[in-house]
């Protein structure tokens, strides 16, 4: 997959201390830098909402194009480490996006009252891509995210965040992406 940052053109606004040097989706297999990841996020600098509900809407337009290569290469990795069809994972996905759109998250950053909290988010592995309408309402919030991916399924959210990341590197820098099992350690 390409991970190179795009330019954030024509999407609204700046974020406070743009720092988006980190990759978002990057762990460790077995030791996790879930302080680490925090600090970063701590310090990450807050972005309009307008920008991050522009920023979610473009990538989640991008996630629902069944070419797009990143949903391709994600869509068939999943079918084969959880056992669903990939015709089964693309309309999944199709119903997990529908309402993923600019518009709808500028409405609701309207509406959300702004936080600079810190947020864990343990995603679900059985449903790939369950969660992202809560992701999306914390980074329109203005929230910091960790987001643990389920040990099952670690693929959707952090190559979403990484698509985020292309999109508008300092809205990505926002949130973190890691994943470990049971049995792994934690560096806290």
């Amino acid at each position: 997959m390409n991970h190179a940052t795009i330019p954030a053109r024509g999407l609204p606004g700046s974020c406070a201390g743009e720092q988006p040097d980190a990759d978002p989706a990057a762990s460790g297999p077995t030791t996790i830098a879930i302080g680490q990841a925090a600090a970063r996020l701590r310090s990450a600098g807050r972005c309009r909402p307008d920008r991050v509900a522009a920023a979610l809407g473009h990538t989640a337009e991008r996630w629902r194009q069944r070419e797009f290569a990143p949903r391709r290469e994600t869509v068939a990795a999943l079918a084969t480490a959880v056992g669903m069809a990939p015709a089964t994972l693309d309309e999944s996905l199709e119903a997990l996006f529908e309402p993923v759109t600019a518009v709808a998250l500028s409405a609701l950053a309207a509406r959300l009252p702004a936080t600079n909290r810190l947020f864990g988010f343990l995603m679900p592995g059985n449903v790939p891509g369950a969660g992202i309408h809560e992701v999306c309402a914390a980074l329109v919030a203005g929230a910091g995210l960790i987001i643990k991916a389920a040990s099952s399924e670690p693929l959707f959210f952090a190559n979403f965040i990484r698509t985020l990341a292309e999109v508008d590197a300092a809205v990505a820098a926002r949130a973190a992406v890691v994943n470990f099992g049971r049995a792994d350690s934690a560096e806290i």
